[in-house]
C-alpha cells in the first residue's frame, strides 16, 4: 500500500472514530478525530462537513461555514454540506444565502428530506407559509415518519389558522415521541383557538410534565386556565 493510500486509509478510520464519538455525545473527542482525520488527508470533506457540524451546535457558525466551504472544495456535489452551510447561514440571518444552498442542497440530492425541512422552516421565518408547506411535503413524500417535518407543517399551519390541520399534524408527531413538549405546547395552543381551553390545558400539563421550568407553557396553562373558568 502507497504512503498516500495509508494516510487516506487513516483518515477514514478518524472519521469513524469521530462519528462514534460524536453519536454518543462526545463533541470534544470526536472533533479531535476529525482534526486527526483533516491532518492525515486535508482534502477529507466528510471530515470537514462533521467539524463543521460540531463548530455549528457549539453556536460557531462563521467558523462552521468555513469548514463546509471547504468540504464543498473537495466535493462540489456533496449534498449535506451544501445544506449545512445554508443551516449555519441562516443561523447568522444570512437568509438568501443560506436559500440558495438549500436549492443547491436539493438540487444534487431531491431526496435529502433534512434539506426540504429546513428550506421550509426558512421559508415559513419569512412568511412564505405556502412555500413552507410545499417543502414540508416534499419532505414528508420522502420520509412519512419524519417528526421534524411533521412538527414545522403543524407550526405552520397553525400559524395559518387552519387549527384542524395543524392537530392532526401534532397527534402525529405524538404518536411516536410522546415527550416531545414542543409539540404538546403547540397542540394546546391550537386546541384554545378552536374554543376549547379544557382539553388545552392537559396538553399544557403535558408540557410541563415533560419540560422543567417551560415558561411558554406556563403562561399558556394560565391563559388557558382563565379561559376555562369565563365559560363554566
Amino acid at each position: 500500500m502507497s504512503a498516500s493510500r495509508k494516510l487516506k486509509v487513516e483518515s477514514n478510520r478518524a472519521v469513524s472514530s469521530g462519528n462514534d464519538l460524536f453519536k454518543k455525545g462526545q463533541y470534544g473527542d470526536a472533533m479531535k478525530e476529525f482534526n486527526r482525520a483533516l491532518k492525515a488527508n486535508p482534502e477529507n470533506a466528510v471530515a470537514w462537513n462533521n467539524r463543521g457540524i460540531i463548530l455549528l451546535k457549539a453556536g460557531k457558525s462563521l467558523e462552521s461555514v468555513k469548514c463546509f466551504n471547504e468540504a464543498i472544495k473537495v466535493h462540489a456535489n456533496y449534498s449535506d454540506a451544501w445544506m449545512n452551510k445554508g443551516l449555519a447561514l441562516a443561523k447568522i440571518a444570512k437568509y438568501q444565502r443560506a436559500m440558495k444552498c438549500y436549492d443547491r442542497a436539493v438540487e444534487i440530492d431531491p431526496d435529502n428530506e433534512i434539506a426540504w425541512n429546513n428550506k421550509g422552516n426558512l421559508w415559513s421565518r419569512r412568511g412564505k407559509y405556502n412555500e413552507a408547506l410545499e417543502c414540508f411535503d416534499k419532505a414528508l413524500d420522502i420520509d412519512s415518519d419524519y417528526v421534524a417535518a411533521w412538527n414545522n407543517r403543524g407550526a405552520t399551519l397553525l400559524k395559518t389558522g387552519k387549527y384542524h390541520e395543524a392537530l392532526r399534524c401534532f397527534n402525529r408527531v405524538l404518536r411516536r415521541r410522546t415527550s416531545f413538549a414542543e409539540v404538546w405546547l403547540q397542540k394546546g395552543r391550537a386546541l384554545m383557538q378552536l374554543g376549547r381551553p379544557r382539553h388545552a390545558i392537559i396538553c399544557f400539563e403535558k408540557a410541563l410534565y415533560y419540560r422543567d421550568r417551560y415558561a411558554a407553557a406556563e403562561r399558556a396553562m394560565e391563559e388557558a386556565i382563565e379561559a376555562k373558568e369565563a365559560v363554566e
